[in-house]
């Protein structure tokens, strides 16, 4: 049967790259991946019922994720790539920090950066458990009211973690910033192009990019 073109990348590689076989490879790294996702479903599920953020576990799942994906970089890409999707949000906060620190790295971003980024990522869609289920849809479904709720998240998300912890200016920056467009266009209005900071432009390339990979508010 055919494989997907990630797959095949991965056994392309040399023996000393890839470390394992394909098989021992993808088969560790899934289980890595469930594991953290646990620990990405019980923040937000917190954050989402009982208004708590639990910032060492954001950092111990980030410094995991930092961890995890040295040296494993297309491995992760394939698993991101033929995942099964779910319709919650755990999934694509942690594909979205996964990505993010991935392309960050590529790029020569400082491991403080990265994480930043990644936790910028993981928290990029926090306003969302704000609004009404109701909107929790397509983009093209949505009423113009509607739309203008969805597109309040940046800054709602912001707002309610801000109550919770103090994130750093980094990522509080990233996050505010992540539905930006290059020419200004997105979301909110009120910045800057010139001024969004690199980062901030990987994560919405990643955040869109999964998007897409998922179908989630496809427009």
């Amino acid at each position: 049967p055919s494989i997907p073109l990630e797959v095949a990348r991965i056994q392309d590689l040399p023996q000393e790259t890839q470390g394992q076989s394909l098989g021992g490879e993808l088969t560790a790294i899934t289980q890595t991946r469930q594991y953290i996702l646990e620990g990405v479903q019980d923040i937000l599920e917190t954050l989402s019922k009982t208004g708590g953020l639990a910032i060492e576990q954001v950092h111990d799942v980030t410094r995991s994720i930092m961890a995890e994906t040295l040296d494993h970089e297309e491995a992760y890409i394939a698993l991101i790539r033929t995942r099964e999707f779910s319709p919650g949000l755990y999934d694509h906060a942690l594909a979205v920090s996964t990505l993010s620190v991935l392309l960050g790295r590529a790029v020569g971003l400082e491991d403080s950066e990265c994480q930043h980024l990644a936790i910028a990522g993981l928290l990029h869609d926090a306003g969302l458990v704000k609004i009404p289920q109701s909107i929790h849809r397509p983009l093209h479904e949505l009423s113009e009211s509607e739309l203008g709720i969805y597109q309040s998240h940046p800054k709602r998300g912001l707002d309610f973690l801000m109550q919770q912890s103090t994130l750093s200016d980094q990522v509080q920056t990233y996050i505010r910033e992540h539905h930006v467009a290059l020419d200004g266009s997105g979301y909110p209005s009120n910045i800057d192009p010139a001024t969004i900071q690199p980062a901030s432009r990987i994560l919405r390339l990643v955040d869109e990019y999964d998007e897409l990979l998922s179908g989630h508010h496809s427009g």
